[in-house]
């Protein structure tokens, strides 16, 4: 199985089966994948009580509410769930991951954990991606963009995990803002706002850390998310990738995506040079 980074997600990669399962468990409920292991990919987050892994060396880690981890396919566990005060103690999501080639990809070998305290637009994308799994009569368009926003947003906490510490923290705020809003107009003062920060020295600080401007930043994100829009499946149309990423204007959309790429988005979705 071929090992990626989580910042290393692109074109060549392929996610399918994507379903989203809110886990009511009763008080104190376990769960294997010793025999057979674990068929798919999937993103845990714990949303009430907490849950106890324990994993195929008898290594036990306790997750508690707010806790986002990684489960990679094939890995072999046993699970404990000990029922919160909320209605769910967990929201799963499922998933493949292949490259173009078609083959099976993998973030870890291990259970790996990805975030460790509340995060509500994480949470966010959890609920709604569960809820629309299972209540829209076509859930597929809805679900790709909820799941790639989330994969986008857990991007950037590794992103900024590299970044140098201090300046990191201070952006932080704007860069996860503007990757949970992508298909919103931002203004930089909002951003500035949010880092508690005036509007010159956060541009300074951004370009610092991430080499573009906040404008630049953000177009870029938009037709990076676009690439894996249009690779993920042909059943989404061009007009709803650049709808859903807040290009009502279409025309804007290609001359964008051209000067970025150096190719059209129909030629860069059938491949052709």
């Amino acid at each position: 199985m071929k090992r990626i980074k989580w910042n290393e997600i692109g074109e060549e990669h392929v996610f399918s089966d994507i379903l989203g399962i809110a886990q009511a468990w009763e008080t104190i409920r376990s769960w294997s994948f010793f025999e057979p292991p674990r068929p798919n990919h999937g993103l845990m987050y714990i949303s009430s009580g907490y849950a106890v892994f324990t994993d195929g060396d008898g290594q036990s880690v306790r997750y508690d509410p707010g806790a986002v981890f990684y489960l990679p396919k094939g890995v072999r566990y046993s699970a404990e769930f000990f029922r919160g005060e909320g209605d769910y103690v967990d929201y799963l999501i499922n998933f493949e991951m292949k490259t173009r080639e078609g083959e099976d990809c993998a973030f870890s070998d291990r259970i790996q954990l990805l975030l460790n305290g509340k995060q509500p637009k994480i949470a966010d994308d959890f609920y709604k991606l569960c809820r629309y799994s299972h209540r829209l009569r076509n859930p597929y368009v809805p679900v790709h963009r909820i799941f790639f926003a989330l994969l986008e947003k857990l991007q950037t906490f590794h992103t900024l995990s590299d970044l140098n510490g201090k300046v990191a923290q201070a952006i932080a705020p704007a860069m996860l803002y503007m990757d949970s809003h992508v298909g919103d107009n931002i203004p930089v003062s909002r951003l500035a706002k949010l880092c508690l920060m005036s509007e010159t020295a956060f541009r300074r600080a951004f370009r610092e850390q991430t080499g573009m401007s906040p404008v630049q930043y953000k177009i870029h994100s938009r037709i990076n998310k676009a690439k894996v829009l249009l690779q993920s499946s042909e059943e989404i149309t061009i007009e709803e990738v650049a709808e859903s990423l807040g290009f009502y204007d279409l025309s804007y959309f290609y001359k964008t995506f051209v000067s970025i790429t150096g190719t059209t988005p129909s030629r860069f979705r059938s491949g052709s040079p």
